[in-house]
């Protein structure tokens, strides 16, 4: 199902930033399955166990990027896009019932 939804994404939208979250897996499986989008540049935060957790941060070559911490529930960037600077926390919150 993400398979699709991200073909969908990257066919109407093909967003210039991209943040995924519950990779739930390593970084080298999670790269070789979306080289496919066309991104230029990434980070990732390994998943905390076996099947949980995990995210990734794609983004185009016009965008400037500069991860400046990141952990497990976030990564923390200053951005750069057509001449303007802006902090962004891409951010994951755990569910908690």
């Amino acid at each position: 199902m993400t398979g699709q939804r991200l073909r969908e994404i990257h066919k109407k939208i093909f967003p210039d930033i991209l943040f995924l979250m519950e990779t739930k897996n390593t970084s080298e499986f999670v790269l070789q399955h979306l080289l496919w989008m066309g991104y230029d540049s990434h980070h990732f935060v390994l998943p905390s166990s076996t099947g949980a957790g995990g995210l990734a941060l794609f983004w185009k070559h016009n965008i400037e990027m500069e991860v400046l911490s990141s952990c497990q529930h976030y990564i923390d960037a200053k951005v750069t896009a057509k001449g303007c600077s802006f902090f962004s926390t891409f951010l994951y919150g755990e569910s908690d019932r």
